[in-house]
């Protein structure tokens, strides 16, 4: 019985000239846990000490994230608190007495 040629073709493919979509793209997925782009906001300024910065108990860590985003509850909306200000930054509120 003759196998049929689109199968063959398949079977004859050597598996390295089917590279995964995530090696032909080459670029990491960009985070989306800034309010605006990172640097954008006062010089000298850092996520750190914006008003907006939430830290979310999730077990036994503690994950950095913007308040002014809607959250996953995963890595892809953490921040980082290091990272330059950005446009949307705003001073913290003095601590209460």
């Amino acid at each position: 019985m003759p196998i049929d040629p689109r199968i063959q073709l398949a079977l004859d493919m050597p598996l390295t000239e089917r590279p995964s979509i995530r090696l032909v793209s080459g670029k990491r997925k960009r985070k989306s846990g800034y309010a605006a782009q990172p640097g954008t906001g006062p010089a000298g300024e850092k996520c750190k000490t914006c008003r907006h910065i939430r830290r979310v108990q999730g077990g036994a860590k503690t994950f950095p994230k913007c308040a002014l985003i809607r959250w996953t509850k995963g890595p892809g909306t953490d921040i980082k608190v290091n990272a330059p200000a950005c446009s949307r930054w705003a001073p913290q509120e003095p601590a209460r007495p």
